[in-house]
């Protein structure tokens, strides 16, 4: 079988976020897994991102864009004529962009239908751009793969001819994130001793990080002495974050170093007293199963993907209401017994998802949308 990808989101020059995570561990588990199996993954560049040995054949489609638009005219246009000429069985378009005038089969991954149910997140140019490749590949798709059952409802209700074409496929994550010993606070770029909250993500609206901030506050008047820890790097809209946090004098008590290295979050994670994803909306929800598998407590909205995930119903909150986030922290950081509790379960549910699980349930989809 020869399988033919976009990997574009790695390889542009921009810093990789989830997606970007996703196609690498991804394809690698499936390269290690299946040595029969012949992977070709369009690139922006001519290095390789995925690590030496893996056998994946890389192609530089040496982009030459002069806007959105002439970016778009050519994957419609140009791309799928280049796949065909390959000679895949399949193709697989990892980041919602289909390539136009294609015979060769088609399986999509949606990670999420944002653009659909929230557009005012999106720049109108990408969310007309997004929207109009999504609607395309889920109506060309042989197979459609959805990363939650959230995901797989949300495209069954908008989407009826979706029906009978779609299967879940949970993300893994990488070996990486695990348990370690006490870390320097130093080694992390943190410069004070006190317990914190982190929380790991792009600064986008559907984040909801003034929600967090707000929960935050009323923390910060019962436990003094606990700060809160951003990482990630800067997105769409972001500007209120940090202005509320300048406005309310909370500066000193909220640190934000910015994207960090990946073999660097598994020290944030842990180290934190508690981690907290408040977001409005999730595809899947990546950061929880890291934070899971470092032992991290975990928090977490009760919205979207995320209580298919995280490690009980306890857990959860309603990310609009700081009040309910303040409380929960707090109920978390009070209780020794229930950290340790959802530690522990965090840790047994994260043994659930794994990259070679989900290589393998992949390659099922591959064979159902070839057969």
């Amino acid at each position: 079988m020869k399988i033919a990808f976009d990997a574009r989101e790695l390889t542009r020059e921009r810093l990789p976020a989830g997606i970007g995570y996703y196609i690498r561990a991804l394809f690698t588990a499936l390269a290690e897994m299946d040595r029969q199996m012949r992977l070709t993954a369009f690139c922006s560049g001519s290095e390789s991102p995925f690590r030496a040995g893996l056998e994946i054949e890389t192609l530089d489609l040496a982009e030459r864009y002069f806007g959105k638009w002439s970016q778009t005219a050519w994957e419609y246009l140009f791309w799928g004529k280049q796949i065909d000429r390959l000679g895949a069985d399949g193709f697989h378009s990892t980041a919602h962009l289909v390539p136009g005038g294609m015979r060769t089969p088609l399986v999509l991954t949606v990670h999420d239908l944002t653009s659909f149910l929230f557009p005012q997140w999106y720049r109108w140019s990408n969310q007309r751009n997004r929207s109009w490749h999504l609607r395309r590949g889920i109506k060309e798709a042989r197979r459609i793969i959805a990363v939650s059952q959230s995901t797989r409802r949300d495209l069954d209700r908008l989407f009826p001819e979706a029906e009978g074409k779609v299967e879940v496929v949970y993300e893994g994550v990488d070996s990486i994130f695990a348990p370690q010993g006490p870390v320097e606070r130093e080694q992390l770029g943190l410069t004070f001793s006190e317990p914190f909250i982190l929380w790991v993500g792009t600064t986008s609206p559907r984040k909801n990080l003034l929600g967090l901030l707000r929960a935050f506050e009323r923390v910060h008047r019962r436990a003094p002495e606990v700060r809160l820890v951003l990482v990630g790097q800067r997105g769409w809209k972001d500007q209120a974050v940090f202005d509320f946090i300048r406005e309310r004098g909370l500066a000193r008590m909220v640190h934000t170093p910015g994207y960090q290295p990946r073999e660097k979050l598994p020290g944030f994670y842990s180290s934190c007293a508690a981690f907290v994803l408040p977001s409005l909306y999730e595809g899947f929800g990546l950061p929880v199963l890291e934070a899971m598998s470092c032992g991290a407590p975990v928090l977490a909205s009760n919205t979207s993907s995320l209580p298919e995930i995280a490690p009980d119903e306890s857990a959860l909150f309603d990310p609009r209401q700081p009040e309910e986030i303040a409380e929960k922290i707090l109920w978390l950081l009070q209780n020794e017994s229930v950290r340790r509790r959802l530690s522990a379960t965090g840790l047994e549910r994260a043994k659930a998802f794994s990259w070679p699980r989900a290589a393998q349930e992949t390659r099922e989809v591959y064979y159902k949308a070839l057969g």
